[in-house]
């Protein structure tokens, strides 16, 4: 059955035994079947490659955060603005009404899924909150002014 694969199918298989071998892995392949050392080797940083950039891509697709999590974002991110006012008052009601205006703002974002991250795009009139959401993280590209105290 090996004898009728192709060169590149044989080095790959070998490669993948000697992986199963851990420690002496190619050498005890290399002289079970008619492959030079060197070809496996290459097949092993290959497959290794290939394994991790597989396991990379499932982990970007995985904490692709979806809309639920900017929404939560976007509470927080207002909890923290408002704590910065001088004003108690409003920092009081900012406190109080940001799970709402994290809601108005979650219904106005437009959510484009690239299956590894995603875009978040908010418009107010000439104003657009943009952000990035990777690895269950958001980061803010563009954010309208705001200016405390005003």
């Amino acid at each position: 059955m090996f004898n009728r694969l192709s060169e590149k199918d044989k080095r790959l298989y070998a490669g993948v035994e000697a992986l199963k071998l851990s420690y002496g892995g190619i050498s005890y392949i290399a002289q079970l079947f008619p492959i030079k050392y060197t070809p496996i080797r290459g097949s092993m940083k290959l497959f290794s490659f290939t394994l991790i950039l597989i396991g990379l891509l499932g982990l970007l697709a995985y904490t692709n955060p979806k809309l639920d999590n900017y929404d939560q974002f976007i509470s927080q991110r207002i909890t923290e603005e408002t704590r910065k006012e001088k004003d108690p008052v409003a920092g009081a009601l900012g406190s109080l009404l940001g799970g709402f205006a994290a809601n108005l703002m979650t219904t106005q974002t437009v959510r484009k899924d690239y299956v590894f991250f995603s875009t978040y795009d908010a418009g107010f009139g000439n104003e657009h909150l943009r952000a990035i959401g990777v690895l269950n993280n958001f980061y803010i590209t563009e954010s309208p002014e705001y200016k405390h105290g005003e």
